[in-house]
């Protein structure tokens, strides 16, 4: 099924890579720097294909049920308060090289506290992963990160219960922006429309973006600050009406493209199996 590829950062991972995709009847990757990293190792397998990641096809909750969700979590409705989505991460916990964890969530909290003061609407830190080890539970950074924002607390939520996975792309659809640093945050904002920012801590966040073709709208982890990050959601509140219009444009191929993974493995089975 459609999947990353890399990094490879040592001649033995490259020559395993090989040895392995070189051995199976169909790969799919979803994005295309992974497709680039796959040629460098020098695989010949001619049934490797660019299939867009399978969460653009999920379907999402119908609306009643994020109109629900909402009322629980004491957002009004009538309001009309704009809401900016975020999904952060506490990457400095599971990889040691990350020296940045500390400016990362700063720049999340300028960020934050940007869209409260400017928009005067609500920020919603959701927990795209919760687990199963402490270090991979996404509230344990959103918590350090609200606890700085106690002069605009009644603008931030930390949503602590896990949604159900078509609740949680629903209700990301009702977010008017997106700063996701989990990878499958920004492709469920994106396939209901919201114009993301994506922070990237492996090159599949990147790769994402390039087929969404908002490649100019992604950080690196390491280069997070408060200077970058602000700077890229004023601009991107500036100009999100077009680019939630360039989504729409481009969503539906990349939904099409997902939804034939079932049926290339089906029409590769019986091919092979010489099955009726």
């Amino acid at each position: 099924l459609p999947h990353s590829v890399g990094p490879l950062s040592h001649g033995w991972e490259k020559w395993l890579t090989r040895w392995v995709l070189e051995r199976v009847r169909l790969v799919m990757v979803r994005e295309p720097i992974s497709m680039r990293v796959v040629e460098a190792c020098g695989v010949k397998n001619p049934n490797i294909h660019l299939v867009a990641d399978m969460a653009f096809a999920y379907q999402a909750a119908a609306q009643e049920q994020v109109d629900e969700w909402l009322r629980s979590q004491g957002i009004s409705l009538q309001a009309g308060r704009p809401m900016l989505g975020i999904t952060v991460v506490n990457w400095g916990a599971q990889n040691k090289v990350f020296r940045q964890q500390e400016e990362y969530e700063r720049a999340c909290m300028a960020a934050a506290h940007w869209f409260a003061s400017h928009s005067g609407g609500l920020v919603i830190f959701f927990p795209q992963v919760w687990g199963p080890l402490p270090e991979q539970d996404d509230r344990i950074p959103a918590r350090r990160i609200a606890s700085q924002l106690q002069d605009i607390h009644e603008s931030i939520r930390v949503v602590e219960q896990p949604l159900p996975t078509d609740l949680l792309k629903a209700v990301y659809g009702r977010m008017e922006l997106f700063i996701g640093t989990r990878m499958h945050s920004n492709i469920f904002a994106l396939s209901e429309g919201v114009p993301v920012i994506a922070i990237g801590y492996l090159h599949k966040s990147l790769g994402i973006a390039q087929m969404v073709g908002m490649d100019q709208w992604v950080i690196p982890i390491q280069q997070a600050d408060e200077v970058s990050l602000v700077g890229r959601l004023e601009a991107l509140w500036n100009a999100r009406a077009a680019w939630r219009e360039h989504i729409y444009t481009v969503i539906p191929e990349l939904v099409r493209q997902a939804e034939q993974a079932g049926s290339m493995i089906r029409a590769d089975y019986y091919r092979k199996g010489d099955l009726k």
